[in-house]
């Protein structure tokens, strides 16, 4: 689209034609344009779509979406009490919320958001978990977002934060206000792919400061990332956002590789190793 405004900018140079109002009427319909060259489609099974809701309804499916009871804790699906996914967690979090339990198709989509510029799949996601926390008591005062930041050389590297994607589209679906500015990841930490929860804790301390602490002192926050494994790196933000003396702290997430003794179906089982990327 920038390519094509400039063209078209270079064509009506000279011209008795009011180049910068027509360049900025097919910036303001520039969504419509895309519609247009890049019909939407699913982003799982490329099945053409009547409206860019990012995936068609059965990928939505396929998704494994949690509803109905789950725990008031780390939102693991079913009632166990205690419950036996955050039995021996030591969260400083009060609460977690994940749209879906890791599976195969929710690791193709992480992949797209991380690796592959597919900020729609962020988009998308984003707009499904903020549809699902409507459903949640979220309590008064309304919490303020905060995504996970990224280090910078991560964010140069990849271009976007794939937390604050997913939290501006939350934020809209709810009417919340984002401070992406809150929190800073002052250590580029090791990757956790393989590390056991322990080793995760250890990378993750000391590796987030509070930049602003009027943006969250008093307030209650709801920090977002895509994947929440262990719950290492949204314990480090967390404890960072309580020192800052937020009220409270909850996390929303894209998924949770949730583990249930009691119902061990293939929506609720951990992922091994190997779902992580």
């Amino acid at each position: 689209m920038k390519l094509l405004l400039q063209a078209i900018s270079r064509y009506f140079n000279g011209m008795d034609v009011n180049r910068d109002a027509f360049v900025h009427l097919l910036q303001s319909e520039s969504e419509s344009v895309k519609a247009f060259v890049y019909p939407p489609h699913c982003l799982l099974c490329r099945t053409p779509l009547d409206e860019s809701e990012g995936l068609c309804p059965g990928c939505w499916e396929s998704l494994g979406i949690i509803s109905g009871p789950r725990c008031g804790r780390c939102g693991c699906p079913g009632l166990s009490r205690p419950c036996t996914n955050c039995a021996d967690k030591d969260y400083v979090f009060s609460r977690l919320f994940a749209l879906t339990a890791f599976s195969r198709a929710v690791q193709r989509m992480v992949h797209m958001m991380k690796y592959q510029g597919q900020t729609a799949a962020c988009q998308s996601l984003g707009r499904a978990l903020g549809r699902m926390l409507e459903g949640e008591s979220l309590a008064e005062p309304r919490p303020v977002v905060v995504p996970v930041p990224l280090h910078g050389s991560r964010l140069r590297e990849r271009g976007y934060n794939q937390s604050a994607l997913i939290a501006r589209s939350l934020a809209r679906e709810l009417e919340l206000s984002v401070e992406d500015r809150a929190l800073r990841r002052v250590r580029a930490t090791e990757t956790q792919t393989n590390l056991d929860s322990a080793k995760r804790g250890a990378n993750m301390q000391g590796a987030f400061v509070v930049r602003q602490r009027d943006l969250v002192s008093q307030r209650r926050v709801l920090l977002v990332d895509d994947v929440v494994t262990t719950g290492a790196t949204a314990n480090a933000c967390a404890a960072a956002l309580l020192e800052a003396s937020a009220s409270e702290v909850d996390v929303a997430a894209v998924a949770c590789p949730y583990f249930d003794a009691e119902e061990p179906d293939d929506k609720v089982v951990a992922a091994g190793n190997d779902l992580f990327i």
